[in-house]
């Protein structure tokens, strides 16, 4: 059985959580494997004792409501596991996912 434990509607587009997710892992050493699919990507990461599945999907884009020029994109990423993680490897690996995708000025 999958336990989801984070779903997040990020306002990247999908390459860039994608290169981001990427970076993060290379970054702070964790392996990782790639799927490409249906417009989709998952990247298997493991952690001290488990593997997680982050599941990245584009979402659909609008322009803003401040102007007309802007288009604002979104991607909707889902990290899984089909075991219970360790809370402490959780904690960890959620905080760099964290710090990865802060955006000075929002």
């Amino acid at each position: 059985m999958t336990t989801p434990l984070l779903e997040w509607n990020l306002g990247f587009a999908f390459d860039e959580v994608v290169e981001g997710l990427e970076k993060m892992c290379a970054i702070r050493s964790y392996a990782y494997s790639r799927t490409d699919g249906d417009g989709e990507t998952c990247l298997s990461v493991s952690l001290s004792s488990e593997t997680i599945e982050l599941l990245v999907k584009p979402l659909l884009s609008h322009r803003s409501p401040f102007s007309p020029l802007i288009i604002l994109h979104r991607t909707l990423l889902t990290i899984t596991s089909t075991i219970p993680v360790v809370p402490r490897d959780w904690e960890s690996f959620r905080q760099h996912l964290t710090l990865a995708f802060l955006r000075a000025g929002g």
